[in-house]
C-alpha cells in the first residue's frame, strides 16, 4: 500500500472538513488509497512541464498555458484539459508499480464539469483508482484571458 503526507484535506462528498493537516500527535495526516491518487494527480496537473529540475516529466503544460492567457471559454478549458490530463496519466502510469496495490494506482481522471469566468476557472475532476474506487476533487484556478 502506498503512503504520502496530506496536503490537501478532501472530506468525503456531504461530510465537514476538518482542514488540519496534522494529527494530535504532531506527525502528518496520511493518505491512502483514492485520496492518496488524487492529490498525486492534484499536484501533477498544477505543477508546470519541466519545472522539476531532475523530472523535466513531471507536471502538466495546464499552467502555462493559464499563464499565456490561453483559456478564453469553455472550449479552451475542455480541450486544454484533456491535453494535460494526458501528460499526468502518461507521467503517473509510468512510475507506477504494476504489482501495487490497484486501490493505489491511477486508473482515470474524468472531467465532470467546468466553470469559466471572468478571472477565474474551476474544474471539478473525478479521480479513479485501478480498483475503480474515486474521489471528487474541485480545482479553483485564476484565469487570465488576454485581449
Amino acid at each position: 500500500m502506498g503512503y504520502d503526507v496530506a496536503i490537501i484535506n478532501a472530506p468525503e462528498q456531504g461530510s465537514r472538513a476538518n482542514l488540519s493537516l496534522w494529527e494530535a500527535d504532531g506527525l502528518g495526516a496520511g493518505l491512502t488509497g483514492p485520496l492518496r491518487v488524487a492529490q498525486a494527480w492534484a499536484i501533477e496537473f498544477m505543477t508546470q512541464r519541466g519545472s522539476r529540475r531532475f523530472k523535466p516529466a513531471s507536471g502538466s503544460a495546464f499552467m502555462a498555458l493559464i499563464t499565456a492567457g490561453r483559456i478564453r471559454n469553455d472550449v479552451d478549458a475542455r480541450t486544454y484539459f484533456l491535453y494535460a490530463a494526458g501528460q499526468v496519466a502518461d507521467y503517473l502510469r509510468s512510475r507506477e508499480d504494476p504489482a501495487a496495490d490497484p486501490s493505489d494506482r491511477f486508473g482515470s481522471a474524468q472531467l465532470e464539469r467546468v466553470v469559466v469566468s471572468p478571472g477565474f476557472l474551476a474544474f471539478v475532476v473525478r479521480i479513479a483508482t485501478a480498483a475503480g474506487t474515486a474521489r471528487t476533487i474541485t480545482l479553483p484556478l485564476p484565469s487570465i484571458a488576454r485581449g
